[in-house]
C-alpha cells in the first residue's frame, strides 16, 4: 500500500531538511535551519548619563515575530523594554533612526526579514520613561551584567503585528561612558492557528 502524500509530508517533516537528521532539537533551533531566524545587533559608547533607543518593528502580515531583545554593558545601566513606541510620522514624535542591516543566521538562506530594527530613534516630546504605550519590562544592574540571552524560553515575546518595541538603554554611571552591546535576535513564523 503506497503512502499517503500527508503522511510522507509529516515523515518529511520530522527530519532538519539540510541533514536528514531527527528533529530533536528546540524549535527555536530549528527556525534556524530553516532560514527564518534573524539577528541585529550594534555597539554604543554611552556618554556619562546617556541614553540610547533601539526599536523593533514587525509588520502586520500573518508571519509573527518571536523576538528575544539582549543588552551586555560595562558599567552600570537601566534598561526599559516598551511596546508602542511613539514613532516619527506621529504627531509630536521624533525621529526613526538609522536602519540597522538584520542578517540571516542561516547564511545559505535567502530568505529576507520582514521586521525591520533601528537605533538612535527618539520619541520627540516624551520624556525618558514614557517612551510607549506599555512598559513590558525593566531591569538595572552593576558592571558587566546582561539582560536577554541565556534560556530563550524566559526570554522570548511574541512582538505585537503592526507595532513598534523600542529598548531604552540609559547609563546609569553620572561620570563616565559605558559601552554597550545590545542584540535583537528573532524568528518568523505563521502561525497555525
Amino acid at each position: 500500500m503506497a503512502t499517503s502524500q500527508a503522511i510522507q509530508s509529516m515523515q518529511k517533516d520530522t527530519y532538519d531538511a539540510s541533514t536528514h537528521a531527527n528533529i530533536t532539537l528546540d524549535y527555536a533551533h530549528h527556525e534556524l535551519h530553516d532560514g527564518s531566524m534573524f539577528t541585529a545587533s550594534g555597539v554604543a559608547d554611552l556618554a556619562s548619563s546617556g541614553t540610547l533607543v533601539v526599536t523593533f518593528t514587525a509588520p502586520n502580515t500573518a508571519r509573527w515575530a518571536h523576538v528575544v531583545p539582549s543588552v551586555v554593558s560595562e558599567l552600570e545601566t537601566e534598561v526599559k523594554f516598551y511596546e508602542g513606541f511613539v514613532s516619527a510620522g506621529t504627531a509630536g514624535a521624533g525621529t526613526a533612526g538609522t536602519l540597522v542591516t538584520a542578517y540571516n543566521r542561516n547564511r545559505n538562506s535567502t530568505t529576507l526579514p520582514t521586521c525591520t530594527v533601528y537605533t538612535g530613534a527618539t520619541a520627540g516630546t516624551a520624556a525618558p520613561g514614557t517612551i510607549g504605550t506599555a512598559l513590558l519590562g525593566t531591569w538595572h544592574w552593576g558592571s558587566g551584567r546582561n539582560v536577554g540571552g541565556g534560556e530563550r524560553a524566559a526570554n522570548e515575546w511574541i512582538a505585537k503585528k503592526g507595532v513598534t518595541s523600542a529598548m531604552e538603554i540609559v547609563n546609569a554611571v553620572g561620570n563616565a561612558a559605558n559601552q554597550i552591546n545590545w542584540a535583537f535576535d528573532w524568528y518568523e513564523h505563521t502561525d497555525k492557528e
